[in-house]
């Protein structure tokens, strides 16, 4: 396991890893996300590889050598600072979906949407709408306002001599067309 995450670029024994911090760091495993929260209980391996007062560096896989860091201190210092108002206000996004809007960049990056089925579902949808919406800008409604109408009449759920109110040059000359069927048939009784 600790292998396959290496190949990836990704230490699996060091908690400060981007991997396991940053919310736009992306990584799915079996087609699915993993969020940062699992992340941390599933793949995170804490194990002390260091001794007391030394902090961990990197791990080589192939040679099975850990790298520690550690300092000789002469002062041991026990005050406890209050935390800064920055990161109070911080950590109160972390938890939150706003944490998110900080990966505005990855949302125009292109590099793996083409195997994405989600995004080329999105894609297709969203093109059919904006095709949809300039056939309606040039053709307009009218021939829906008729086959209603029509339907209305069918079924006897409007009166013939009873019309939708004007709303636009357009609907007056299809009104008035209605009105001249209206007639028409009224005379042929």
């Amino acid at each position: 396991m600790a292998s396959y995450y290496s190949d990836l670029n990704i230490d699996i024994f060091n908690i400060e890893d981007s991997f396991f911090n940053d919310i736009c760091y992306p990584f799915s495993d079996s087609k699915s996300d993993t969020i940062l929260k699992d992340r941390v209980l599933d793949l995170y391996q804490n194990y002390s590889l260091c001794e007391i007062g030394c902090s961990y560096d990197k791990i080589d896989i192939e040679s099975m050598i850990v790298t520690c860091s550690c300092e000789v201190k002469t002062e041991v210092d026990v005050e406890e600072l209050e935390p800064a108002f920055g990161k109070i206000i911080e950590d109160s996004f972390k938890d939150s979906n706003f944490g998110v809007i900080l990966c505005y960049n990855l949302v125009f990056n292109f590099k793996n949407k083409l195997q994405n089925y989600g995004f080329l579902l999105f894609l297709h949808f969203f093109l059919i709408h904006i095709l949809l919406f300039i056939w309606y800008l040039f053709s307009g409604i009218n021939s829906i306002i008729l086959f209603v109408h029509k339907e209305m009449e069918k079924y006897n759920y409007a009166l013939k001599s009873i019309h939708s109110p004007i709303k636009k040059n357009s609907d007056k000359i299809l009104l008035s067309k209605l009105k001249e069927n209206d007639l028409r048939k009224n005379t042929k009784i």
